[in-house]
């Protein structure tokens, strides 16, 4: 008898040998599916990785070739095609992917012969420095850079023309900015500073020279030094790298002083005429506020923020200013040092953070519980928007910097009492909002809804998307309506949910997620049939799109709510087909590995191969409780029962020992072939109670045998 893994390379051969006829045929995309399926039955025969990259990269599949490069670059594939390894290390520079290319340009130049010395060995040597470099692999970097150094001093070593050494240097000469970097992060002081001075020559820049030495300085402890250079450099000023060197000052004085205060002291001190003589520069207070916190200066940190931020609206200024409000050591000793924020200056941050979004997404997670957990703090909040919407349009307060319209006022009291779960309160506030503008209703009725759906009120929810989808020339009906769709399904109103998902996949016609919210909500209606059709439309119509990631994943997830309706309809081979297919194109998605593993343990096949996909899946997400459950039912397949226990147990304590019938009918199964059978009949005993009120009844049945066994 042929073991499972003579059975998977034998399958494997037969798809490469397929793959094969398929790709001298010109149908190219067939062959391709045929090759990765065959490179995961036996990844062995790696050299199949090498077609498959191709291939991708000939039909402009560049998301699947940057994948499948990356595996194939890993596995120490032998490339003996140096337009192909060009072509990849491209390709993987364009991806960010810097250490890819990097490992690509190696590979290149292994073939290229390491001692094939011509001037595209230059070029590919400037590529590794350079991405090494952004990799933060400096010495790698720098090992690069020395050879390419020794060649622009050296051109005739490689009879490099002129024109060729202008090229090698680049633009304005920064192959040497990035040599020096390179040299300086990697200790090589002295050829640092040769190679900015080469730079320097070549495009004078006295601004960034000044700093470049500065960090040189530094890094040989010549803080004088240092301080000389940032003197030129601000005497010239750059704003493109003014942060770098405010960074750099301040080291450099931590380095002078004996201690913080002090040195923070000095670098307010050498700061602060340079914001005299440039009262607009955001960054410049910011960081001087910065010092002036840790300094305990906090009514000055907290006037520098208030301006900072009625110019410029970001998530690490409302921290800082919350951070402020929050502390209470800034809020103590003599008034004048106070910071002094008060309620309603946070709530008119909080309003102008969510004006654009209609949420809190720009402010700190962590800083939104805090207050949302203090009850008396978040009482006040709410009591200072109050009077600020019941007072004059015209009164005056004394810190005015971020002061906003009272109907993003009113958004910011919605949002908050939504975080706290105050629904009704929030519903007020969100009804305010329409009195007082009604051009935001269309904003303002989905942010609601949206806010009621995630507060499990799908009823409200329904109402209030449907009066938002009711708005007159409104823009975003069509993501209204399938948030309509989605809430109205909870809802169990199938009638609403389809004739909305209907016109979200109507509006949205160019959109297969908009798309699918129609055959989803056939799915939830058990209309199988109907849902498969459906979504089979969606994977005709854009399947064959492979330029847009967005759209790539929307077919992924398709595919894998097919494998679904295949279950549903017991067409186990078409479930299995749909996430092969996925794994195809996207070989390392944890979902369709967990999904395809517990698949194949429940079908009792490719056992072995289901617990590598299943252990890959648990290490990636050790918190998922399917995950886990589905690692120990492909034990109990394999009859290590103790590890199968273990691991179901593990998966009903990641769920907070909450489990459903599923998982309570596996760890009852495993704990049958342990003889426990009395801890089993009470867990298949629990599992009936969630089963019999609308549960699955092919499960139900399942367990009220096993019960009903002697």
């Amino acid at each position: 008898t042929e073991s499972e893994t003579e059975q998977d390379h034998k399958h494997s051969s037969t798809l490469f040998a397929h793959g094969r006829l398929l790709q001298q045929r010109q149908r190219l995309g067939d062959a391709l599916r045929k090759y990765q399926r065959a490179w995961r039955y036996n990844p062995n025969i790696d050299l199949v990785l090498r077609d498959i990259v191709g291939i991708s990269m000939t039909t402009n599949r560049q998301q699947e070739a940057q994948r499948y490069a990356t595996i194939a670059l890993n596995s120490d594939v032998i490339f003996n095609n140096p337009n192909q390894l060009g072509q990849i290390a491209l390709m993987l520079t364009r991806a960010n992917d810097f250490e890819g290319a990097v490992s690509a340009y190696n590979k290149l130049l292994e073939v290229r012969g390491k001692d094939n010395l011509d001037a595209a060995a230059v070029a590919i040597r400037i590529e590794i420095g350079r991405l090494s470099f952004l990799a933060q692999n400096i010495e790698e970097s720098a090992k690069a850079f020395e050879f390419v150094k020794d060649i622009l001093e050296n051109p005739d070593k490689l009879q490099l023309s002129d024109t060729q050494r202008k090229q090698f240097q680049g633009r304005d000469g920064i192959t040497y900015v990035v040599m020096g970097e390179a040299f300086m992060q990697n200790g090589q002081l002295d050829i640092a500073e040769s190679c900015f001075n080469k730079a320097n020559e070549i495009k004078d820049n006295p601004a960034l020279y000044s700093l470049r030495m500065a960090h040189v300085s530094s890094r040989r402890d010549d803080n004088q030094a240092a301080l000389d250079y940032l003197d030129d450099y601000f005497e010239v000023g750059d704003k493109n790298t003014a942060s770098d060197a405010y960074n750099l000052l301040w080291e450099t004085q931590q380095k002078l002083a004996s201690k913080n205060d002090a040195a923070r002291k000095n670098t307010v001190l050498y700061l602060t005429p340079l914001l005299e003589n440039d009262p607009e520069n955001i960054a410049l207070k910011t960081v001087i506020a910065g010092h002036e916190v840790n300094l305990r200066h906090y009514a000055i940190a907290a006037n520098l923020y208030r301006e900072v931020l009625e110019k410029q609206l970001s998530k690490s200024g409302s921290k800082a200013f919350l951070s402020l409000f929050l502390d209470k050591n800034a809020n103590r000793g003599p008034k004048a040092h106070r910071a002094s924020i008060s309620d309603l200056e946070v709530i008119w941050l909080m309003a102008k953070s969510a004006e654009s979004t209609y949420s809190f997404e720009n402010l700190d997670a962590d800083q939104l519980k805090q207050i949302t957990e203090d009850d008396d703090r978040s009482a006040e909040l709410l009591a200072a928007a109050d009077k600020y919407l019941q007072s004059d349009d015209g009164e005056k307060y004394q810190h005015h910097h971020l002061q906003t319209g009272k109907a993003n006022v009113a958004l910011a009291a919605a949002l908050l009492c939504s975080l706290r779960e105050d629904m009704q309160q929030a519903g007020d506030y969100f009804e305010r909002i329409l009195d007082l503008d009604a051009s935001k209703s269309e904003r303002v009725l989905e942010s609601w809804g949206f806010q009621l759906l995630v507060h499990d009120d799908a009823d409200q929810a329904v109402e209030i998307f449907t009066r938002a989808a009711a708005v007159e020339g409104g823009s975003r009906k069509h993501v209204i309506n399938y948030f309509l769709a989605g809430a109205a399904v909870v809802n169990k109103d199938f009638d609403i949910a389809t004739a909305a998902a209907k016109t979200a996949a109507e509006i949205g016609k160019g959109n297969p997620r908009l798309r699918s919210r129609y055959p989803w909500v056939l799915y939830q209606q058990k209309a199988y049939g109907d849902s498969q059709i459906e979504y089979q439309k969606i994977l005709d119509q854009f399947d064959n799109q492979h330029g847009n990631p967005a759209i790539r994943d929307a077919m992924k997830d398709i595919r894998m709510s097919m494998s679904n309706v295949a279950l549903q309809q017991k067409q186990i081979g078409d479930a299995i087909e749909y996430l092969e297919q996925v794994l195809d194109e996207f070989p390392d998605d944890i979902g369709a590995l967990n999904d395809l593993g517990y698949l194949w343990a429940d079908e009792n096949q490719h056992l072995n191969r289901s617990l590598a996909m299943l252990l890959k899946a648990v290490a990636a997400q050790p918190e998922n409780q399917a995950y886990r459950d589905s690692l120990g039912w492909v034990y109990y397949r394999l009859g290590d029962y103790e590890q199968a226990q273990e691991q179901i147990e593990l998966a009903i304590e990641k769920g907070d020992g909450d489990a459903d019938a599923v998982i309570l009918d596996h760890l009852a199964d495993t704990l049958l072939k342990l003889n426990q059978r009395r801890k089993a009949e009470e867990l298949w005993q629990k599992a009936v109670k969630q089963l019999e009120d609308g549960g699955d009844k092919r499960l139900l049945n399942s367990i009220q045998e096993k019960l009903n066994a002697n």
